[in-house]
């Protein structure tokens, strides 16, 4: 194991013992993207872990979202790569990005692929019988999401580690929430993962890499903008908030 996989690895157990993720039996559901993240998220849960319960059984999940032909050789590598790791694992095809960005819903594409593909990987959980779905969303995710629904939707929010969905039913899990992205990509490129080539039309134009560039631009000037973000995330202070009159 090398540092850089200790470093993800201590990271990853803090956020799973910080928010009690994971117990003794759990069936987790891992959603995999083919991305640099997601493949890290089942990477570490599948790994050698020191602070995390060791009965625990991992369904990893892909869903091509069906921009286009993936070249077989990615498939197949997916599918090798998930097999070494020894986990189990649902591959499927499906048309979720072009239905998203069909004539008359070009507006929010990204939303809609997003609730399609959220709305089959707990179809899948359910038959599968997982109660936890983890994401492999980490720390500037959760920063750049907290500047989308400020700019965006008008609301002061983000993404949590921890999440109750479906009154309760359902739970959906962060445990790279305290994990950096550059660290992530770097271990990717470290392990040789066998990241997909991201294939969507809106990625380059959508609002997340528009903030991504804002906050790189703001961070030239003060490496600690991302980690004074974080932080402050858990350090709300209600009484400077405005709030209507009772």
């Amino acid at each position: 194991m090398t540092a850089l996989h200790r470093t993800l690895r201590k990271g990853f157990e803090k956020a799973v013992l910080d928010y009690n993720m994971i117990q003794e039996g759990d069936r987790l559901l891992a959603a995999v993207s083919g991305g640099a993240d997601s493949l890290t998220l089942l990477t570490l849960l599948c790994g050698p872990l020191v602070n995390v319960p060791e009965n625990i059984e991992v369904v990893a999940v892909y869903l091509d979202l069906g921009f286009g032909e993936k070249k077989r050789s990615a498939w197949r590598r997916l599918e090798e790569y998930f097999r070494s790791l020894g986990c189990e694992h649902i591959m499927e095809r499906t048309d979720i990005g072009p239905q998203a960005h069909r004539p008359g819903q070009r507006k929010n594409p990204c939303f809609l692929c997003t609730r399609q593909r959220r709305k089959r990987l707990f179809e899948i959980a359910r038959q599968q019988r997982c109660r936890k779905v983890l994401f492999g969303h980490h720390r500037d995710d959760i920063i750049e999401t907290f500047f989308l629904n400020v700019l965006f939707s008008r609301e002061i929010s983000t993404m949590v580690p921890k999440q109750e969905v479906f009154s309760g039913q359902y739970q959906i899990l962060r445990p790279m929430a305290y994990l950096e992205e550059s660290l992530i990509k770097k271990f990717a490129r470290e392990q040789k993962l066998p990241v997909v080539e991201e294939t969507c039309p809106t990625s380059r134009i959508s609002h997340r890499r528009k903030v991504k560039q804002m906050i790189a631009q703001v961070e030239r000037e003060n490496k600690d903008i991302r980690g004074n973000v974080f932080r402050a995330l858990s350090n709300v202070k209600l009484e400077y908030l405005l709030t209507p009159a009772s």
